[in-house]
């Protein structure tokens, strides 16, 4: 699941991981020696949780960012599938900063 809504407003805001959670599986899998630390700082560094509306949730799914970064993805902007969206970020945004 990539977004919950929020406290019976399911009609306008969503939950909703910033970067994929299959990408940070993929970052614990193909680490080469995994122990409990280096997964922990996996997860703390990738695993942010943003408030955006049903309608920019819908403009990720459109443009397949749903579950995926974008192809062109430099591997350090976290937010560019919201940039990709023209999800705006920041106090009152509709997007949660970390």
């Amino acid at each position: 699941m990539g977004s919950t809504s929020l406290d019976g407003n399911k009609d306008r805001l969503v939950l909703e991981h910033v970067v994929p959670v299959s990408y940070i599986n993929e970052l614990v899998l193909n680490e080469a020696e995994p122990t409990w630390q280096k997964i922990r700082e996996i997860v703390i560094e990738w695993a942010l949780l943003a408030v955006i509306t049903k309608r920019e949730d819908r403009r990720l799914k459109d443009l397949k960012l749903y579950q995926r970064m974008p192809s062109e993805w430099d591997g350090v902007d976290k937010f560019a599938r919201y940039k990709l969206g023209g999800i705006a970020r920041g106090p009152g945004s509709g997007l949660s900063l970390p």
